[in-house]
């Protein structure tokens, strides 16, 4: 039977590697060989231990020691190549394994769903996101809208769903299980036995177990708040000086004077209102209360400031209130009711809009509903009174998003009013919010 040529050539190159002509590339292409080929690293040993047995063999028969001396030095020279090339080759072997492994180990993020406008930034360098790119460490990625979300995965760690205005870093402290959130908030899945995931903010520091844990973590303008939906998730001031373990069920506000509050988790409420007689919320986003003797109830009002919006990518005269992604603002029931008193100085386009999502949180499910209402002049000191029920809203209609397909309550966690580059003079005295109609009389 002819021998196959592979053999031969393996033959050929342990020949020259004995007799010590072995080229440079021969030398790489026997170590890819035996890289490769279980059978050639086999018939190396081989030829290794037949080298041992002819060392051996020379040392018995003295008859012959001046030619047994000069074959055993040959094959002592030979027996050290052998064993640097084995050496060689596991090393080889070794290192590529773990080369694999640390490559597994140190997946980065890929980016499974894109909705709205998503960007990744690196080096001051930010470029639209595209579904199945991969987030390196150190990229940072931003949602950018109040209706967009990134969906992501690591393969050996958390998947995350990023909800809009959220900026969040892929840090490499922790290979592919670190996150530094910005701004905005998400919802994070850790799979059983899967290693810590890590998140940092700048009051905050949050670590999970080994257990499976599903959570958000939302970062206003002055605390981060974590909700843990199940597992069990330790929240700590970046200096260490307060710790808590968070389970099932439960929430934590970390401000940022260090202050830490635990709480129960509880439906999000079913009535809400601006109370005009006390100062905003701390983390109110846009608008200034001012003194209006006309106004009802209070005799107060809230008007917009001018403002950047990042996802229009306009100056507008906005209105915003805080932002309760963690706990709602309050619940869209069926038979929900809000009450807003309104005037403005000039007609005009304008908007009121609340954010929604379903319960429990998908942040790639949320939507932006619109409410009917018009922004047409009014004499002064003349207020105008809308009653909304539930059904009276509309679905913002965008290509980004697919139906409201996800049962009442919806979960209302922000509020905007907005009339764009145009200040039309808007005055907003009351927002209420119950459930059944609202008194007849209109100063309750």
């Amino acid at each position: 039977m002819t021998q196959p040529t592979d053999d031969l050539r393996l033959d050929e190159l342990l020949s020259r590697y004995w007799d010590n002509t072995l080229s440079a590339e021969e030398m790489v292409e026997l170590n890819a060989q035996l890289l490769a080929n279980p059978e050639a690293r086999h018939r190396l040993r081989f030829l290794s231990l037949l080298a041992r047995v002819s060392c051996d063999h020379a040392r018995r028969h003295p008859s012959r020691q001046q030619t047994a001396r000069r074959r055993s030095r040959h094959r002592r020279l030979a027996l050290v190549g052998c064993v640097a090339v084995l050496l060689i080759v596991s090393l080889g072997l070794y290192f590529f394994k773990n080369t694999n492994n640390s490559a597994e180990t140190t997946s980065a993020f890929t980016l499974l769903q894109c909705i709205g406008e998503v960007q990744v930034g690196s080096n001051n360098i930010v470029q639209p996101a595209q579904t199945g790119q991969v987030i390196h460490f150190g990229q940072t990625v931003a949602t950018i809208g109040l209706d967009s979300s990134a969906v992501l995965r690591c393969e050996h760690g958390p998947s995350l769903s990023l909800m809009g205005e959220t900026e969040a870093k892929i840090r490499d402290e922790v290979a592919g299980r670190h996150l530094s959130l910005n701004r905005g908030g998400f919802l994070a899945k850790v799979h059983l036995g899967q290693p810590a995931f890590v998140v940092t903010t700048a009051e905050a520091h949050l670590r999970t177990t080994s257990e499976e844990c599903q959570f958000t973590a939302y970062r206003t303008l002055d605390h981060t708040e974590i909700s843990v939906i199940s597992g069990r998730v330790q929240v700590s001031t970046n200096d260490g000086q307060s710790v808590l373990q968070l389970s099932h069920g439960e929430i934590a506000l970390v401000e940022a004077n260090g202050m830490v509050l635990k709480q129960l988790a509880t439906a999000a409420p079913e009535q809400y209102a601006w109370d005009l007689s006390r100062p905003l919320p701390a983390d109110w986003r846009q608008g200034q209360v001012i003194t209006e003797p006309s106004a009802q109830p209070y005799g107060r009002a809230v008007v917009p400031l001018l403002m950047d919006d990042p996802y229009l990518r306009r100056t507008c005269w906005q209105i915003r209130s805080e932002n309760r992604w963690t706990t709602g603002l309050f619940a869209f029931h069926p038979d929900t009711h809000l009450r807003i008193r309104y005037r403005v100085d000039r007609t005009g386009e304008g908007q009121l809009l609340a954010v929604i999502r379903p319960d429990p949180p998908r942040p790639e499910a949320c939507q932006v509903l619109l409410a009917p209402i018009s922004f047409t002049a009014t004499p002064p000191g003349v207020w105008q009174t809308v009653i909304l029920r539930t059904n009276d809203w509309q679905v913002e209609h965008s290509p980004k998003r697919g139906p409201l397909d996800y049962p009442q309550p919806w979960i209302a966690f922000l509020v905007v009013f907005n009339t764009y580059e145009q200040n039309l003079g808007l005055k907003v005295s009351e927002f209420a919010v119950r459930r059944g109609p609202f008194p007849t009389s209109a100063s309750n």
